[in-house]
């Protein structure tokens, strides 16, 4: 994935980082990736839709500063495919550990820490990336467990809001019914 081509070709001196696309309405990844551009308080002032080329600003006064490579990336789109398809080369590899779904899994880098970006496009977010494999493993596993509070705590709330939707259908159930016996013939 060439971030890094495009970070060094357009000279961009913010991050760049390759993430994935999560759907407006839902809690998971679309599926998608995005190339995105930002910094310490925004990570997508440009993000690029690396699946269908469509660009998205997140506070278009806030890009003064990346004006030029946003016109840029404009002016040649297949210049910037083919920049995001060359694989990147890096002169360092260090081992470096983050966790997802229940694994442990090994990335490099050049630099270890925040705000250095993985091989593979990942920002090095000081919670989520370690240089001891058994620092990933207890990080990964308090997240599982504030996982877990977290989903409980909904199906909780979604039981509740079944309960007083099927109180609310049977109400009105019984409206209906009434208002039924009325309108019949004698």
């Amino acid at each position: 994935m060439g971030w890094k081509s495009v970070k060094e070709h357009y000279r961009i001196e913010h991050f760049v980082t390759i993430e994935d696309e999560w759907g407006q309405f839902e809690r998971k990844p679309t599926g998608d990736q995005l190339l995105c551009i930002g910094s310490p308080l925004c990570h997508d002032l440009i993000s690029i839709n690396l699946r269908t080329w469509k660009f998205k600003r997140a506070m278009s006064g806030s890009l003064h500063q990346l004006q030029r490579v946003w016109d840029e990336m404009h002016a040649d789109l297949s210049l910037l495919a083919d920049l995001v398809a060359v694989p990147d080369t890096f002169e360092k590899s260090i081992p470096v550990y983050t966790y997802k779904d229940g694994e442990i899994i090994e990335c490099k880098c050049e630099e270890l820490g925040w705000p250095n970006v993985t091989h593979d496009g990942q920002m090095q977010y000081e919670n989520k990336f370690f240089a001891d494999r058994s620092d990933a493993v207890v990080a990964g596993i308090r997240n599982a467990e504030a996982w877990i509070e977290s989903s409980r705590r909904w199906l909780s709330e979604t039981e509740e809001q079944l309960a007083k939707a099927k109180a609310q259908l049977a109400r009105a159930e019984g409206s209906f019914a009434s208002l039924s016996r009325e309108s019949a013939p004698v």
